[in-house]
């Protein structure tokens, strides 16, 4: 019922409802009209004050209702953050195991992992790609070897052109081939002192074979001293502005070993089955096929 529904019937009620101070006047006017005995008059006026401070008093509803608010997110947030902390982790390090998380990919560069992902989870060790759906496996990862145990569930393994189905209790070894024996021929510009950086790339700014042979000079000098990244970059220079140069074949070589130090077998690959169909006669492709797979 509101303040105006009883304001005809009984204003002693509405006085004790009202919740404005419009209704508080209403309320007193009509109280009036009855010209109320003093012992009335006093109950009247204790309930004109108590009406007063209540329809000025400010309402503690909305205030109660985001303190609610308030304390219903702070306790999700709590909650949430307690249940990610209790939550096993996807995966574990063992000692000395160097492996990194970026987004649903797990990059296992050496060492024992323990994997137990909640859901899909890529894992990349070398030239080796395992995909675990909500399974449990163990990976080592050395210079001798790749080798996986599926525990729980299953786990899909591709290394290279190759692909494998792995389920519960059982296991695979992927061993790296042997190490390919590749070396690069010497090519030195007569322009420039054996090793002039600042000479060498201004004479392989040019055209022309003292071009071509500075631009190589660069590469051979970046992988000489273990700049594997200079080095892949001035090799792949080469091939754009150089493709059918003399030393062409060289740079190809470059690259395959670059991408090797580089740890990016599949580059390594790539670029071993191109040299072989460029360059069919070279005396060094049965070495280059070993990588070629």
């Amino acid at each position: 019922m509101s303040d105006t529904d009883i304001l005809d019937d009984d204003p002693r009620r509405l006085l004790e409802l009202a919740s404005t101070p419009e209704v508080v006047h209403h309320a007193l006017t009509l109280l009036d009209r009855e010209a109320p005995k003093p012992l009335a008059r006093a109950r009247r006026d204790a309930l004109f004050r108590a009406a007063a401070e209540r329809a000025h008093a400010p309402s503690r509803a909305p205030r109660l209702v985001l303190a609610f608010a308030a304390a219903c997110l702070v306790g999700a947030v709590t909650t949430g953050a307690l249940i990610s902390t209790l939550r096993p982790p996807e995966y574990v390090a063992g000692p000395g195991a160097v492996a990194t998380l970026d987004g649903r990919t797990l990059t296992i560069t050496s060492g024992h992992v323990d994997l137990r992902p909640r859901r899909a989870l890529r894992v990349r060790a070398g030239s080796v790609e395992v995909t675990l759906q909500r399974g449990q496996a163990a990976m080592d990862v050395s210079s001798d070897g790749i080798s996986i145990r599926v525990e729980e569930g299953e786990a899909v393994v591709r290394d290279g052109d190759t692909t494998q189905r792995l389920k519960a209790n059982q296991g695979l070894t992927v061993v790296p081939p042997p190490p390919v024996q590749l070396e690069l021929s010497e090519a030195r510009t007569e322009s420039c002192a054996p090793g002039a950086a600042d000479c060498l790339s201004t004479l392989a700014a040019g055209d022309g074979l003292e071009a071509e042979t500075a631009l190589y000079e660069l590469a051979l000098g970046a992988h000489e001293r273990g700049d594997t990244a200079e080095a892949i970059a001035r090799f792949a220079e080469h091939q754009r502005r150089f493709p059918d140069g003399v030393l062409a074949p060289e740079a190809s070589i470059g690259l395959i070993l670059g991408h090797l130090s580089a740890r990016d077998r599949a580059a390594a690959e790539a670029e071993a089955r191109r040299f072989i169909e460029r360059f069919p006669s070279d005396p060094r492709v049965p070495r280059v096929r070993a990588l070629a797979r």
